[in-house]
């Protein structure tokens, strides 16, 4: 248990459809660590039960409904919507096929301290199984960031654990509507450097997972 931080200033973020399972295992990886965590989550229109299991187990989320159109980059921003009416210090977003580490809270933090308030920090993911680093950021040559013990700016970033400040919301808002499932963590990195605000990657990696190679942008391995 982390007890290091005043859960009120502290909402985290997410949405989910259909995967009833992971998201289950999700949050109690989350409140292990932080017992009294305040959670708003979008059930985007679950039919496997998400929605009673989340009633059941973990009474204390903010569960929010949709109706299966909102998808990753909607139901965030509904989630984001309605935890900002109350006066968070910190946005964290979640993906709900993590497992958080016992430290993650701790590593999300200790890099923000160590950098400009005005900063978001992105979290490193490795794959549950093989252990490579799946998720977090990229450089400007499209390389993804590996685990070296440093920080390191992302030139563009992933949106699976990402601690956003207040300050940087008061800037620049939360994930642009116009974005339907992908591409609303990439043009919110964008969009914070074009304000001069810096996306880091942790030192280490903050919860495990495994690579979604589901895309309903474009069709994979096919150019444009």
């Amino acid at each position: 248990m982390f007890n290091n931080f005043d859960a009120k200033k502290i909402s985290f973020l997410l949405t989910c459809h259909n995967r009833k399972e992971k998201t289950y295992n999700c949050l109690c990886s989350l409140f292990k660590v932080l017992p009294d965590a305040k959670v708003y989550l979008v059930d985007d229109g679950s039919t496997d039960g998400t929605s009673e299991m989340i009633t059941s187990c973990f009474p204390s989320v903010n569960l929010i409904n949709g109706v299966g159109n909102l998808f990753w980059s909607r139901g965030m921003r509904k989630a984001w919507s309605e935890a900002n009416k109350y006066g968070y210090d910190f946005f964290i977003w979640l993906n709900d096929d993590l497992i958080l580490y016992d430290y993650f809270l701790e590593e999300l933090f200790d890099c923000y301290y160590s950098t400009n308030p005005n900063s978001i920090i992105t979290g490193i993911i490795i794959d549950r199984n093989t252990k490579e680093v799946i998720y977090g950021g990229y450089d400007k040559e499209g390389r993804l960031i590996q685990i070296d013990g440093n920080m390191h700016l992302a030139h563009e970033m992933n949106g699976n654990v990402v601690l956003v400040p207040k300050c940087v919301v008061d800037v620049i808002g939360i994930i642009d509507s116009k974005f339907h499932h992908t591409g609303g963590d990439t043009d919110y990195g964008y969009t914070a450097k074009e304000n001069n605000i810096q996306v880091l990657t942790t030192k280490r990696a903050v919860a495990e997972g495994y690579i979604n190679h589901l895309d309903r942008i474009h069709k994979w391995g096919t150019n444009i």
